[in-house]
């Protein structure tokens, strides 16, 4: 696992269609930008104690109010676009 916050996966179906989705890590900060349709679910790993900032299409996120599930020294975020 990175030692840092970082993109995992997204859920989207290559049936109808991969977005372009890219991420980018520096200055306590992940950007994702990606032109996933509405509904694809974004799963983000944060180590434990890097929490940082978390943007997703220039909206910032509050991880504290998405869903998340523990793996090794961190959680992994859904978010839902």
């Amino acid at each position: 696992m990175p030692e840092f916050p970082a993109l995992l996966w997204t859920d989207e179906n290559i049936y109808c269609g991969c977005a372009n989705t890219s991420d980018l890590y520096f200055s306590d900060t992940l950007i994702i930008t990606s032109d996933a349709h509405a509904g694809t679910c974004f799963y983000i790993y944060v180590p434990y104690g890097r929490a940082g900032e978390v943007y997703v299409n220039d909206r910032k996120l509050r991880l504290d109010s998405l869903k998340f599930t523990e793996l090794g020294e961190g959680a992994v975020f859904t978010y839902k676009l």
